[in-house]
């Protein structure tokens, strides 16, 4: 479908996100996702990185965005990108997969890790607070919100606190709305990669998802990315949780846990 269809439809369907402006955070599997298909949606596209390669590769696929460099961690890296930014929607699609079993948690190394989850939505909220449009939407790609797994404590707590987050802030920054989208395991990304070891690895989890979740296949970045431009496009959309997982909170978590998510990873961005 061409692009200017791709805009038809969406000033039909999702009226929030044509002619608006959008800033990802995040340039990994699914930020990209999201930034190709919201450009597809007639949406200005901004996107932020912690590290300049990946926004390079970006630019070479749609030259017409705009990039910079953030520490989504420190405040004074938000205000700056946001203040330049100026956008309507804010996707941050960052985090890492860090699992931590009971008995042997290095809890500095796991302040760290809920650092990484929860300052950026902290940082961003405090800008909404301040200085966001009234037509501001905030999305949040969290952690998978299912059953519990061995060796997952840390991973298992980050879903379920993000939806308590996304509830309040909801409440306090309304008008801005503010959802979360939930991804079970997302097979193409280069954090799925540093879970499972090897491409063979992916490829073998790819197989095993398809025959175990209701749906019949994996979940890829587009999957995500389509939920993303949902809540961001629509207008009564806030305090949500929008699944994007396969239906993998039906499987049983023997099998999950079969599926190698009790392995580290890390969405490096």
């Amino acid at each position: 479908m061409a692009q200017t269809d791709n805009q038809e439809l969406a000033s039909k369907i999702l009226p929030d996100l044509l002619g608006k402006r959008m800033l990802v955070i995040g340039a990994g599997g699914i930020g990209k996702a999201a930034a190709l298909m919201a450009y597809s949606l007639g949406v200005e596209i901004a996107v932020a990185n912690r590290s300049q390669p990946k926004l390079d590769q970006l630019r070479k696929t749609l030259p017409e965005i705009s990039t910079h460099l953030i520490n989504a961690r420190e405040q004074t890296s938000i205000n700056r990108v946001l203040g330049d930014v100026k956008p309507d929607h804010i996707v941050l699609a960052t985090g890492r997969v860090q699992g931590f079993a009971s008995g042997s948690i290095d809890l500095a190394e796991a302040m760290d890790y809920f650092g990484d989850r929860f300052e950026p939505i902290m940082a961003i909220a405090n800008w909404i607070a301040s200085n966001a449009k009234k037509s501001c939407s905030f999305t949040i790609v969290s952690g998978f919100i299912g059953v519990p797994t061995m060796g997952n404590l840390a991973w298992s707590a980050v879903g379920p606190a993000i939806k308590g987050l996304v509830e309040h802030l909801a409440v306090e920054l309304g008008p801005t709305r503010v959802n979360a989208v939930a991804p079970g395991p997302v097979v193409d990304t280069q954090m799925a990669r540093d879970v499972v070891g090897t491409d063979e690895g992916v490829s073998a989890m790819a197989a095993a998802l398809s025959k175990q979740l209701p749906i019949g296949r994996a979940v890829v970045v587009e999957d995500v990315a389509r939920q993303i431009m949902m809540v961001a496009g629509d207008p009564t959309a806030t305090g949500s949780i929008r699944f994007t997982e396969g239906g993998i909170s039906l499987v049983p978590s023997s099998v999950i846990a079969d599926l190698h998510m009790e392995k580290e990873g890390d969405e490096k961005n």
